[in-house]
């Protein structure tokens, strides 16, 4: 539509103002999101169901360019049990560079200049992707799900009693209002905090729990090469830096495609915000490149394409969500989350033998708290 004038404009704008109420509706714009839609979908019916999201999905936003998520002793351990007929290939311990050689985690070599979130990634990962767990396709999965979208961009949120019932109501900023009687978050708990219409509508000790979820915003590069360049596909931690402790670069190298003789990588890295302008990008991206042609030279003499993609949540692991969460658990029946930080009530723990719940996290607890809310 062209817009010629001020005139125009507004009544543009007040023609695409919408008041309507959902019963059920997702907010958040990842994987969890369309997955959760679907599954709400086929319990409660397409028109009860929508997705709020600030701008129209992609199929990149359905994937983590980095290594596998699923790594440690007691996310495996619940994997396992909480998904018995799926058949889980064994697990990789990830590979560090040091003295100009790739070097097992845990061996007689010392792992030097770990960032605290990195630590997370120098346990033993699964090869296994979320889509080959749930048994889906994730293009499928994206074009039946994506007309549930609603492209808006929220401005406040607040939970108000209409007609005897508390709902949700959801403001945005051209106007637009919807109300729901379940809210879905499955982006990071934290989100939501700035949008808070009313502070009394959580407790100190929501916000302490939402707030947890903070982190440093994550820059993954997808690389793309025409040659092979490595059969290595153990998790990867190669340094910044060989003098300072600026953290690693992290990823995995895909298995070898022979017939096309292509192989796809990819490797991302915590960043401090203060650090995300383009020049400083760049200057990353230069260096993983840099860094991975050092240990595999094949690289240099391979053309190879990227993608980068700087993406506000990264993949922190934090302890203890469920505990915070605990005391405030019975304040709403409405308000559920799936995501990385999602927290799992003691009841559901329970039904799971799940002994160290602390110690689930990312994609595992992600997928938990959707067995949690669908179950």
């Amino acid at each position: 539509m062209r817009v010629n004038n001020i005139k125009d404009l507004r009544n543009y704008q007040k023609a695409r103002r919408l008041s309507s109420h959902i019963p059920h509706l997702v907010l958040g714009k990842n994987f969890w999101s369309l997955y959760l839609a679907q599954k709400l979908k086929g319990k409660y019916g397409e028109e009860n169901i929508k997705i709020l999201v600030p701008t129209h999905f992609s199929l990149n936003d359905l994937e983590f360019k980095g290594p596998t998520l699923f790594r440690g002793e007691e996310n495996i351990k619940a994997l396992k049990y909480c998904f018995p007929h799926i058949s889980f290939p064994e697990a990789l311990n990830p590979l560090f560079y040091k003295d100009q050689k790739l070097k097992s985690v845990g061996g007689r070599a010392q792992l030097q200049g770990l960032q605290p979130a990195e630590d997370f990634f120098t346990q033993p990962g699964l090869p296994i992707s979320r889509t080959e767990i749930l048994q889906i396709d994730g293009r499928k999965l994206w074009e039946e799900n994506k007309s549930l979208e609603l492209c808006y961009q929220l401005s406040s949120l607040s939970r108000e009693k209409i007609d005897q019932n508390n709902r949700w109501i959801l403001s945005c900023q051209d106007g637009s209002q919807f109300t729901c009687d379940q809210l879905y978050l499955t982006d990071a708990p934290h989100t939501i905090v700035p949008l808070l219409k009313k502070e009394g509508n959580f407790s100190n000790e929501m916000l302490e729990f939402c707030l947890s979820s903070k982190g440093p915003l994550s820059l993954e590069v997808e690389f793309k090469s025409n040659k092979i360049i490595t059969d290595h596909l153990e998790t990867l931690l190669i340094p910044q830096s060989q003098t300072y402790d600026w953290g690693h670069f992290l990823g995995e190298f895909s298995a070898a495609d022979k017939q096309s003789n292509m192989q796809s990588f990819k490797f991302f890295s915590f960043l401090a915000e203060e650090n995300s302008d383009n020049e400083e990008i760049i200057k990353k991206v230069k260096l993983i490149k840099r860094s991975l042609e050092r240990i595999f030279p094949p690289m240099s003499k391979a053309k190879i394409s990227e993608a980068i993609f700087l993406k506000k949540e990264s993949p922190h692991a934090i302890n203890g969500p469920d505990f915070l969460f605990e005391s405030i658990s019975n304040s709403f029946n409405d308000l559920h989350f799936v995501s990385w930080w999602a927290p799992l009530k003691k009841d559901f723990l329970q039904v799971k033998n799940l002994q160290f719940p602390s110690e689930i996290t990312l994609d595992t607890r992600a997928l938990l708290s959707l067995q949690q809310i669908l179950d």
